[in-house]
C-alpha cells in the first residue's frame, strides 16, 4: 500500500433522514462506509487495484493480528477518551435520543470500546479461534 500510494484508509459515519420521519424509525437511518486514498495520477489504476483487494479479500482468520489490531484500537480509543472525554461523554447521552446516535455509540463510543475490550479477551483466551 505505502509504495504505491499515500494511504488507504475506511471511516463510517451514521445519519438520520431528515424528512419529517419519527425520531425512532429504524427505516429512516442511513449509513456510509468511506473508503479514503491518495496517490499520483499515474498510480491511480493500481490504487483501485489494492482498494478492491483490500476489501473483497482481506484474510479476518490471523488470530495474533487480531490481537494485534484490537490492541491498537483498545488504546487510540482509551487515548482520545482522555483527551475528548466530553465528545464520548455527548456522544452517550444522544444515543437515547435517536437510532442514528445510538448505532454511532455502538461503532464509536464507550459501547464500542467495551466491544473492543470483550473481543480482545475472547481473541486472547479462546483456545477455538
Amino acid at each position: 500500500i505505502g509504495t504505491h500510494t499515500g494511504g488507504l484508509g475506511v471511516s463510517h459515519f451514521i445519519s438520520q433522514k431528515a424528512n419529517g420521519a419519527a425520531v425512532g424509525d429504524p427505516s429512516s437511518v442511513l449509513g456510509y462506509l468511506t473508503l479514503r486514498a491518495k496517490c499520483v495520477p499515474e498510480k491511480v489504476d493500481t490504487m483501485l487495484d489494492i482498494a478492491e483487494e483490500v476489501l473483497t479479500t482481506a484474510k479476518l482468520d490471523n488470530r495474533q493480528r487480531a490481537i494485534e489490531i484490537l490492541k491498537e484500537t483498545k488504546a487510540g480509543l482509551e487515548a482520545a477518551i482522555v483527551g475528548s472525554g466530553h465528545r464520548y461523554a455527548a456522544g452517550r447521552l444522544s444515543s437515547r435520543f435517536t437510532v442514528a446516535d445510538h448505532i454511532g455509540e455502538k461503532m464509536g463510543g464507550l459501547d464500542y470500546l467495551a466491544t473492543v475490550k470483550e473481543m480482545l479477551e475472547q481473541a486472547e483466551n479462546d483456545d477455538t479461534w
